[in-house]
This record gives C-alpha cells, sequence and structure tokens, in this order.
C-alpha cells in the first residue's frame, strides 16, 4: 500500500490514509454512495453493489435505504464485485466482532449467490475468509416467489450475522471486504455493518422469539432456553466463525418456555452462532463459545 498526502493505493482505489477507529458502523442513511471512505470494486465494470432507496426496505424495516447485490440483472455467472470498508483500527479494543443484517431469497431462480467477508492486515497482500455462505445457509426467506418478481424484504425475512474478527486483535490497519460471486440469483440486502468488543448477547429482532444460551463456553453439552408462542416446527443450524454450516436438526416447539439440548462434543474448540428459525420464519441467533 503506497501512500500520497491523503491516501493509500489499494489496486486502482485511493483509501483513506488514516485507520477509522473502531466501533465502526454504516448503515447506508447519507445520501452520499459508496459511504464516506468505502469503496467498490467492480473489475468488469458490469452491475455491482448499489444502494437502495425504497421504505422501509432497511434492516428489519427499521430504514429506507441499504446496500443491495442486483443478481439478477447480472448473467454473468461467477462474476466477482467486492464492498471494502475503510482501514480500521482493531488496536484498541480487545475481541472485536463484525455484525450485519442479512436479506436474501433465491427467487425461485434455482441458483444462489455466494457472499465472503474477507479480512487483511497487510495492505490487501492477503485475505482471511472469516464468512462464507451460499444456497439454504444464506437465504433468510422461504417466501415463494417467481422469477418475473423482485424480492423485496418483509422486516421478519432479515437476519443479523455476527462474525467472529478477535484474531486481528491489534492490529492498527484492517481492511474489511464483502465479496459476492453471482449465481444469476435474486437480490441480497445488507445493512447496519457494526464493527465494536465483541459482548455475549442474544442478537433478535422478535421479542417473542429469543434465545438463551448456557452454559457458554461449553463443553459436552449446551441447553438452548425457548420461548414460543404456538406449537412449530423449527430448525437449529450452527455456523462455525468462518459461516459454514457445521450442525443441523429438525425440532418441534411446544407453546411456552423449553429446554433444547445440543450435544457440541464434536465442535472444534473456537466460536459459533446458533440460529433457531421457526415454521413461522422468525429468526433468533445467539453466540456460542466451546472450550473443551
Amino acid at each position: 500500500m503506497e501512500s500520497s498526502n491523503d491516501a493509500k493505493t489499494f489496486g486502482f482505489f485511493n483509501l483513506p490514509s488514516a485507520s477509522a477507529p473502531l466501533p465502526y458502523s454504516e448503515g447506508f442513511e447519507m445520501q452520499s454512495f459508496p459511504p464516506n471512505g468505502c469503496t467498490l470494486l467492480n473489475p468488469d465494470n458490469d452491475e455491482t453493489w448499489k444502494k437502495v432507496l425504497y421504505s422501509p426496505i432497511g434492516g428489519f424495516g427499521n430504514s429506507s435505504s441499504c446496500l443491495y447485490y442486483p443478481g439478477v440483472n447480472n448473467p454473468i455467472i461467477l462474476e466477482k464485485d467486492y464492498f471494502m470498508l475503510p482501514p480500521l483500527d482493531f488496536s484498541t479494543v480487545a475481541q472485536p466482532a463484525l455484525s450485519f443484517d442479512l436479506a436474501y431469497n433465491t427467487g425461485g431462480w434455482g441458483s444462489s449467490q455466494t457472499l465472503e467477508v474477507l479480512v487483511s492486515s497487510d495492505c490487501g497482500n492477503s485475505w482471511t475468509t472469516v464468512y462464507n455462505k451460499s444456497d439454504s445457509a444464506l437465504i433468510t426467506s422461504s417466501q415463494a416467489i417467481n422469477v418475473f418478481e423482485d424480492f423485496v424484504p418483509e422486516a421478519y425475512e432479515w437476519r443479523k450475522e455476527v462474525v467472529d474478527v478477535s484474531a486481528f486483535t491489534g492490529q492498527n490497519e484492517v481492511l474489511v471486504q464483502f465479496k459476492i460471486t453471482n449465481g444469476y440469483s435474486s437480490y441480497l440486502f445488507i445493512d447496519n455493518i457494526h464493527i465494536s468488543q465483541n459482548t455475549f448477547s442474544v442478537s433478535d429482532a422478535f421479542t417473542n422469539n429469543s434465545i438463551k444460551v448456557f452454559p457458554n463456553p461449553a463443553n459436552e453439552l449446551v441447553q438452548l432456553s425457548v420461548e414460543s408462542d404456538q406449537s412449530q416446527s423449527t430448525t437449529i443450524t450452527i455456523y462455525n466463525s468462518t459461516g459454514s454450516m457445521v450442525n443441523k436438526n429438525a425440532y418441534t416447539l411446544q407453546t411456552g418456555k423449553q429446554t433444547i439440548q445440543l450435544n457440541t462434543e464434536a465442535l472444534a474448540a473456537g466460536i459459533y452462532l446458533i440460529e433457531l428459525k421457526k415454521e413461522n420464519r422468525q429468526s433468533s441467533t445467539a453466540k456460542l463459545s466451546v472450550a473443551h
């Protein structure tokens, strides 16, 4: 990365010379796009990441703007596009974590986008994949949509993703980019990108759909305390820190509070995300730490 008076060069793009401190947040509410300090990398100068203005289309229906990728408008399979955050200073936060809101439905196209989050601490010379999802692991909505309709997410069709980036603790110049590999599928939406101190909490957009995890850290077994307002089917999926699915099982919830026991003996020590998705499409996530 070469320095100039007020910027640094990454590929053919200039980045701010000073790293932004944590916490960092981007909700795409400002008029300018890309946001200040952020960069679009569009190698083929075709369709790429864009900002959408359509109330209330932002994360969980709480705003009127967000980032999106119009895959249905791009017939070039496997084309890659990047949205890069400004350089960030991770040196003042002990356990940084990345979170963002996601909405995606294949839209009846039968193919899927692939979304990755890549991190670099050496000016972009090398990148570490900290999140990688496609197909069913990426989908947040099971709403039936035919190929002649655009997917416009309702509030309940968003999901909060949490990614452990603590491996970069202490680094004072960290690059983070969202990479999409086009599968000629429906629109994919991202909002409320946030990087800050990693504190355990349950990320849940629904007050009547919470889960609690104990013990945390877990060794061989973990209990999920779940409350449901009706009897219904649910799936519980566990993702590792790179976003890969490591376990998925179906359960039947009864009305009221209940406890579900999961076996974590086969999981390697580390940070995981537990997602509980009900048949009414409400989704809850909680972070789990495994220590053997």
